[in-house]
């Protein structure tokens, strides 16, 4: 984070100096791209799926429980490769974030019901209930990144920072204004299940493992 501060505070002093024109893309979360499902198998999103699927159930959650929000990654390069073009240059800061309503993750529940197998059947379980499945059944995946909310009363709450999709969308086309408006929905989450298991249901435990091993060095 201070490294990025750094970066953008060199944009904008350069910029205001006249010697370049440019602007500050701020990112938010990326994942599976919109039209193969293709992701990356260990970044959180990725591994709260596959650690709901090897729990074999859901946590119990309310209305303010909503599921990380983030932007395909082909959506974020377009929008990316359009503010090369057509974004301002006086070095304003714009964010490259879904524009989607959080999705609560009751919502959530439904779609990976609607998946089919690995999620033929996920109870509602408490959430101190839940918490124990994933330390026994999902110690690769979700427990290494979830074990601090061991002794939590509740499911955590994501998606506090509020950066707002706002002014990015005046200097996109159209096509990917309306992208980054829509958000990852049910068709790109289906689609990167099918990437994360193999078609057997068997979890893609290599990557996993990998990392993991590399995390206790």
């Amino acid at each position: 984070a201070a490294s990025k501060a750094v970066g953008e505070r060199l944009v904008i002093a350069a910029v205001r100096r006249g010697e370049v024109s440019g602007l500050i893309a701020r990112l938010g979360m990326v994942s599976a791209c919109s039209r193969t499902g293709s992701c990356n198998e260990t970044d959180f999103v990725s591994r709260l799926l596959v650690g709901i699927a090897a729990a074999r159930a859901f946590p119990e959650t309310e209305v303010h429980h909503t599921m990380v929000q983030s932007v395909p990654v082909d959506v974020t390069a377009a929008a990316l490769c359009d503010l090369c073009v057509r974004g301002p240059g006086s070095g304003e800061v714009l964010h490259v974030v879904s524009g989607a309503a959080p999705q609560p993750m009751t919502a959530l529940r439904e779609a990976l019901l609607a998946f089919g197998h690995p999620f033929d059947v996920l109870p509602v379980v408490p959430f101190s209930e839940w918490m124990r499945r994933v330390r026994l059944e999902a110690q690769l995946s979700l427990w290494p990144l979830m074990a601090w909310a061991a002794n939590e009363p509740e499911f955590p709450i994501f998606n506090r920072r509020g950066a707002h999709l706002g002014a990015c969308c005046d200097h996109v086309s159209p096509a990917t204004g309306a992208a980054l408006r829509r958000g990852v929905d049910d068709d790109t989450l289906h689609r990167a299940l099918r990437i994360l298991f193999a078609a057997s249901g068997r979890l893609r435990w290599d990557a996993l493992r990998a990392l993991r091993c590399h995390d206790s060095r």
